[in-house]
């Protein structure tokens, strides 16, 4: 009885090890948004000093 339980048990967790969705991998996903379109940051140097937009301005520190 314990053996066709344990057996029944068994077989039980290695077909939802079988049938559960693979893990997300960070990396991969970090890749596929890098593939995707170019990465956008929300601390846009452009967007944080819209005065020193240029290559000129690229290593000037705004006064003020």
């Amino acid at each position: 009885m314990a053996t066709a339980w344990g057996l029944r048990w068994g077989l039980s967790r290695t077909g939802t090890l079988l049938l559960a969705p693979p893990a997300r991998c960070a990396r991969r996903a970090l890749h596929r948004q890098v593939d995707g379109t170019t990465f956008q940051s929300i601390y846009s140097l452009d967007k944080l000093y819209p005065e020193s937009k240029g290559a000129d301005t690229a290593w000037k520190v705004p006064i003020g």
